[in-house]
């Protein structure tokens, strides 16, 4: 494996971790904005709903849609366990390409999240964290990518 290689697969494990931890601090900081000056994050939503029993109101009153925290509890969750474990991954082992799959899941997972998820837009991050899962999803792809092509040669 090339020196050239090795120093721009860990820079990108890097980027990919510190992305990745940007991810994880949105998801804990105010997202939704409800009611007189009320706010919710994601996870403290899903980890105590009880204590914004307005913002299922929220969601009914600007979705048109009953919702509760089971349908807005699986993207979240699964963010937050592969983004732990991509920003482990992609700093303890970031001269190893095969960490490539921490980024793309975490990208991937936020885009599905998001797109498929009316309340998840509702946040008012929530384009933020769209992009930053699109910068996972890129920087995996080409980590993959440049791994294959160092393989060929």
């Amino acid at each position: 494996m090339t020196k050239y290689f090795e120093n721009r697969l860990s820079a990108c494990n890097v980027i990919a971790a510190i992305l990745m931890v940007v991810l994880l601090i949105l998801q804990f900081t105010p997202f939704w904005q409800y009611g007189e000056n009320q706010t919710a994050s994601v996870q403290g939503y899903i980890w105590f709903p009880s204590d914004q029993q307005d913002l299922e109101t929220y969601f009914l009153d600007t979705t048109g849609i009953s919702y509760d925290v089971n349908d807005v509890l699986m993207p979240p969750i699964l963010m937050l366990i592969v983004g732990i474990i991509g920003v482990v991954l992609c700093l303890s082992r970031s001269d190893r390409a095969w960490t490539a799959v921490c980024p793309i899941a975490c990208g991937g997972l936020t885009l599905w999240g998001f797109l498929t998820n009316a309340v998840l837009r509702l946040g008012c991050t929530w384009l933020l964290q769209l992009l930053i899962g699109s910068m996972l999803l890129i920087i995996g792809c080409l980590m993959l990518c440049w791994k294959m092509k160092d393989l060929r040669s």
